[in-house]
C-alpha cells in the first residue's frame, strides 16, 4: 500500500532568532495570500512567548520545535506531519543552507 502525504497551502519557515521581517512582514503578507504559516525553530519557547502577545498583524498558525541547523532533522519534523508544506522559507543567512537541502528533499523551489 503506497501512502501519499497530503500536500497544504502553506508555507514551513525556519527560524532561529525573532525578527520583524518576517513577523510583521513575512507572516501577515503570506496570510493575505490565504497561506498558513507553520514556523520551525529551535527557539520554540521564545517564538510562543513573542506571540503570546496582542495586537500583531498576523500569527504563526502553528510553532514547532525543530533543530532547523540540522537538515535530517528538519526532514524528519516535516516527515512526521500529515501535511507537505508548498515551500520552505528561512530569511536567515545562517538557515539558508539547511532550507536548501530540505526544500531539495520534498521538491520544491530553493536556492542553488
Amino acid at each position: 500500500m503506497i501512502f501519499k502525504r497530503a500536500p497544504h497551502e502553506g508555507i514551513d519557515y525556519l527560524a532561529h532568532v525573532i525578527t520583524d521581517s518576517v513577523n510583521a512582514g513575512f507572516i501577515p503578507a503570506a496570510q493575505r495570500l490565504g497561506l498558513s504559516i507553520v514556523l520551525l525553530t529551535d527557539q520554540v519557547e521564545a517564538h510562543r512567548q513573542y506571540f503570546n502577545q496582542v495586537g500583531f498583524p498576523a500569527y504563526p498558525n502553528e510553532i514547532v520545535a525543530c533543530d532547523v541547523f540540522n537538515p535530517l532533522a528538519v526532514i524528519e519534523t516535516i516527515t512526521c506531519r500529515a501535511e507537505t508544506p508548498a515551500a520552505i522559507f528561512s530569511n536567515s543567512d545562517h538557515l539558508q543552507t539547511s532550507t536548501a537541502i530540505v526544500a531539495d528533499y520534498f521538491d520544491l523551489s530553493r536556492k542553488n
